[in-house]
C-alpha cells in the first residue's frame, strides 16, 4: 500500500485529539467525584470509580504520545511514519479491547458495589437489632465477685459473653461462654472467686507481668477494669463473621472500675480489701 504523507498522520492526530477529548473530562469527573466525597461517611465510589480515572489517564498520555508523533511525521521523520502507519490500525483496535475491559470491569464493579450494600444493611439491622448490655454490676463478697448483667432484649439468636478482668499488664483473666437469647430480656449472674480471678498468677509463664503476681509482694488502690462484652455471632442465619468483619460493631460492651488491695505468697493472692468505683 502506497504511504500518502500527510493522509496518515492527520489520521494519526485526529485520534489523539479524541482520545484526550475523553481522556481529559474522564479525570476531571473523577477528581470532581473525589472531592464530592470529602468528609462524608461514605467513600466507596472513590474506589469504584478508579476505572474511570485509569481510562482517562490513558487516554490523555496515549494522545500526546500520538499527537507527538504524528506533528513528527508531518515534518518528514521517517520512524515517525512508521509509527503513524501501525497508530492508525492498532489504536481503533486497542480501544475497541480496552472499551470492553472498561464495561465489563464497570458491571463487576456495579455488582460488587450493590453487594457491599446489601452486606452492609444486614450489618446496619443487626447492629440496630441486637441485645445490648442494660444493666451490669459487680459486687465484692468475702471469697470473690458477683457479676450481674441484664440484656435489653432484641434479636434472638446465639451470642457470646466474656469476662474480662483488666490490669495495665494486659488481661489478668477472661471467661467466653456461648449463650442463645431469644427476643426478650436476660439475667445472668457469675461468681468469680478470687481463685479464678488471679489463677493466671500460677497458670501463666507470663505472670511476671502482673505486679499483683509477684511473690512476698502486695499491692495498694490497685486498678481492676472489669468488663463485660455482649456479641452477637449468628441470628436467623446470618452469622456475624460472615457479614460483618470489624466483630466489635456487633459487641456491647460495659465496664466497672475496682480498686484492690492484695498481698501475694506462695499459691495464693489475698484480697484484703476491694472497692467497685
Amino acid at each position: 500500500m502506497e504511504y500518502r504523507p500527510r493522509l496518515i498522520p492527520v489520521a494519526v492526530a485526529s485520534i489523539a485529539l479524541l482520545l484526550m477529548a475523553a481522556g481529559i473530562p474522564a479525570v476531571i469527573a473523577y477528581l470532581e467525584q473525589f472531592a464530592a466525597m470529602k468528609g462524608t461517611g461514605d467513600r466507596s465510589n472513590v474506589f469504584w470509580h478508579l476505572p474511570l480515572l485509569f481510562f482517562g489517564i490513558a487516554c490523555v498520555l496515549l494522545g500526546a504520545a500520538l499527537a507527538c508523533a504524528a506533528i513528527a511525521a508531518l515534518r518528514g521523520h521517517s520512524f515517525s511514519q512508521r509509527i503513524c502507519r501501525i497508530a492508525v490500525i492498532a489504536v481503533p483496535a486497542l480501544g475497541g479491547i480496552l472499551a470492553g475491559m472498561l464495561w465489563h470491569g464497570a458491571q463487576r464493579a456495579q455488582v460488587q458495589r450493590a453487594e457491599s450494600q446489601q452486606r452492609q444493611a444486614v450489618i446496619d439491622k443487626l447492629i440496630a437489632q441486637r441485645h445490648r448490655i442494660a444493666l451490669f454490676r459487680v459486687e465484692p463478697r468475702d471469697d470473690g465477685l458477683w457479676w450481674r448483667i441484664r440484656t435489653s432484649g432484641g434479636r434472638a439468636g446465639d451470642y457470646l459473653l466474656r469476662l474480662r478482668a483488666e490490669t495495665n499488664g494486659g488481661v489478668l483473666y477472661q471467661h467466653t461462654r456461648r449463650v442463645e437469647l431469644d427476643g426478650a430480656a436476660r439475667a445472668f449472674e457469675q461468681v468469680l472467686s478470687y481463685k479464678q480471678l488471679f489463677s493466671r498468677c500460677f497458670e501463666s509463664r507470663d505472670a511476671d507481668a502482673f505486679y499483683v503476681c509477684v511473690p512476698n509482694a502486695g499491692t495498694s488502690n490497685s486498678r481492676l477494669k472489669l468488663i463485660t462484652v455482649l456479641r452477637l455471632e449468628e441470628a436467623g442465619g446470618e452469622r456475624g463473621a460472615d457479614v460483618a468483619p470489624p466483630l466489635r460493631a456487633l459487641a456491647s460492651e460495659s465496664a466497672r472500675t475496682a480498686a484492690v488491695d492484695t498481698y501475694t505468697v506462695a499459691g495464693e493472692v489475698r484480697v484484703q480489701k476491694l472497692e467497685i468505683q
